[in-house]
């Protein structure tokens, strides 16, 4: 079960009377029918189950729970998805994360009815005895087809066509002050700005939330990822579909795993083996030095985070085996540090130079500010949750994961994450439709009294400051077990390989 810690465990309780944009319908009590007529598990259908195929039970379907035998549940039906893994679009770890679980929720979260009507069958070695669905996945899976039956998973085309043309007049400034002016400092400021932006523009793409259409918004993520922004898609996609699944593991998600430079949780300083990266992050003297003031360095370190990014995606580029359109990003990328490259020696000096490039970069940082404080101060767990029903896939996300609130006016500024729950459950809702969700999973955990975290922007800030203080104070008082600091396993050396 996900645990949160004490001093973050607050429950938050709302005013229904002030939810006026969600329909009354959303709680009615009508049986959802499936417009396809075939069999519905509390509005998600699936394919018939073949007739003569075996039953198994959760645990027989536990048994195959490793890479080389990987079985899923969803709905009422097994699948073995241990070959599928290596050409699944959204990466083959995902997938394998939960092996040997009943990955419904997940499942139909992430992927749309045409998935599950074409692609499910290929894969059915089976039906499964399990539980029927609790009163709270009961629910939820009505309102994510009430979600559904109401448009908010359509997207606006107008909406990101005039967000994308938007943005480019700050890039052209920039680009204007820099070349013809030498106005390094705001240059560097527009530019950092405009990545800032893009970021979430190359975010949605990710998730399919922009077109809806898999190569459209794959060329879409290759615009505003690899060629404006110097980040590479396939890298983002490979990484974040691990997060979203994997929330707040400790030795399964990426994005908390931060060693040497940050540690949330105390578990690193036992030099954890990431099942993600396939390695150990050692904890070494270095990491236990940074650490113990990382609540100090925590917007240092953001304000340098990008270069980590360029990276990260180089070497995803270059040495993941399974990478789609190698030659495309690799042109892509290529091409964005052309016109950086050129754009920056422009400027009169090398000092200018630089001074440009780690202010640019640092401004930009600020999005990864804005995509930590949702989870550094959230519960975190060790393996995979989703074993029952206190784990749900609701229950997890809602543990793992907190909201900023903001005025409706600051939405463009945060770009949707600061709906970040109902992002995590519903991530292919666009983000111009989040509000309106917020609106309607308050009522869910009302009803429920589910946990639900939600903090101003600073708040969230001050929390996650506080939970890197409480992690710095823990290596500073432990007596140090990590592994001596060796040449041949260098520590910057693991930071720039895929650290987290």
């Amino acid at each position: 079960m996900c645990q949160t810690d004490p001093d973050v465990q607050n429950v938050v309780t709302f005013d229904r009377s002030q939810d006026q944009t969600w329909s009354n319908a959303a709680w009615n009590n009508k049986e959802l029918k499936d417009r396809s007529g075939l069999p519905t598990d509390i509005a998600t259908s699936q394919p018939v189950i073949k007739k003569g195929l075996p039953t198994y039970t959760m645990a027989e379907v536990a048994k195959h729970s490793s890479r080389t035998d990987a079985w899923i549940v969803i709905g009422n039906g097994v699948y073995n998805i241990t070959k599928f893994a290596k050409s699944h679009p959204g990466g083959g770890t995902p997938l394998l994360n939960l092996a040997g679980r009943d990955a419904t929720d997940v499942f139909y979260a992430f992927h749309p009815e045409r998935v599950v009507k074409n692609w499910l069958p290929l894969h059915c070695v089976g039906s499964v005895i399990k539980p029927a669905p609790t009163p709270v996945q009961r629910d939820f899976r009505k309102m994510r087809q009430e979600l559904i039956d109401n448009g908010y998973f359509k997207s606006s085309s107008s909406y990101f066509l005039m967000k994308s043309l938007s943005l480019m007049p700050i890039l052209a400034l920039s680009v204007y002050v820099t070349a013809f002016h030498s106005y390094r400092i705001m240059g560097a400021l527009l530019l950092g700005f405009f990545w800032q932006q893009i970021g979430f523009i190359g975010h949605d793409s990710g998730h399919n939330a922009v077109t809806h259409d898999k190569f459209s918004d794959y060329l879409v993520g290759l615009v505003f990822g690899p060629l404006l922004g110097g980040i590479s898609i396939s890298w983002w996609k490979d990484t974040h579909n691990v997060h979203h699944v994997s929330t707040n593991s400790i030795d399964h998600d990426p994005d908390i795993q931060h060693i040497p430079f940050l540690a949330v949780h105390e578990k690193y300083f036992d030099s954890v083996y990431s099942l993600y990266h396939m390695r150990e992050l050692t904890y070494d003297a270095f990491s236990k030095f940074f650490i113990s003031y990382q609540h100090r360095l925590y917007v240092v370190v953001m304000f340098f985070a990008r270069i980590n990014l360029y990276v990260q995606s180089m070497i995803h580029l270059t040495k993941h085996p399974e990478v789609k359109n190698r030659k495309l990003e690799v042109a892509t990328m290529f091409t964005f540090f052309s016109w950086l490259s050129a754009l920056a020696c422009t400027l009169p000096t090398w000092s200018d130079v630089a001074l440009f490039l780690v202010l640019a970069n640092g401004v930009a940082g600020f999005l990864h500010i804005q995509i930590t404080i949702s989870h550094f101060s959230m519960g975190n767990y060790e393996g995979m949750g989703y074993t029952n029903e206190q784990d749900d896939f609701l229950t997890t996300q809602l543990a793992t994961t907190m909201n900023v609130s903001c005025p409706k006016e600051m939405d463009w500024f945060h770009g949707g994450l600061q709906f970040q729950i109902e992002h995590h459950l519903f991530p292919r809702v666009p983000r111009h439709n989040l509000r309106v969700v917020r609106d309607a999973l308050k009522q869910l955990v009302a009803k429920h009294n589910l946990q639900y975290h939600e903090a101003p922007f600073l708040g969230a800030f001050g929390e996650t400051i506080d939970r890197l203080e409480m992690a710095a104070k823990a290596a500073r008082g432990d007596n140090f077990k990590g592994k001596q600091h060796r040449p041949s396993n260098s520590m910057v050396w693991e930071a720039m390989n895929a650290a987290g």
